[in-house]
């Protein structure tokens, strides 16, 4: 078994202040993550929980123009199904969005649609 030596620094700052994944930090590296989870625990550097669940939500995030979802959504009036197919994300990925800006349509505006 080779012994891969990786500086404790500049592990830290990578993987934690630099808040990379597991795997970017592998790569970055030139290693395997199981090399770099290894070294993780003999330097006992742990990731705080925070850190981990802040770069899941970088995935989630949605990026969609805010204007143009609100003139497809309420402007033209369609539905969720509709804004889904338009913006090629999920009906639950729309809804959360209008949630995050508390766009909600009136009653009278869904029944439009049926």
């Amino acid at each position: 078994m080779k012994l891969v030596y990786i500086d404790k620094d500049e592990l830290y700052d990578y993987y934690i202040i630099q808040n990379h994944t597991r795997k970017q930090t592998a790569e970055h590296f030139n290693v395997s993550e199981v090399v770099i989870k290894r070294r993780c625990k003999d330097y006992n550097i742990v990731k705080d929980r925070n850190l981990i669940n802040e770069k899941i939500g970088d995935g989630n995030e949605i990026k969609i123009d805010k204007d143009l979802f609100y003139k497809i959504y309420f402007v033209q009036n369609n539905t969720i199904d509709y804004c889904s197919d338009f913006f090629n994300v999920s009906c639950a990925k729309i809804k959360s969005l209008i949630n995050k800006l508390n766009c909600h349509k009136s009653f009278e505006q869904t029944l439009e649609n049926m």
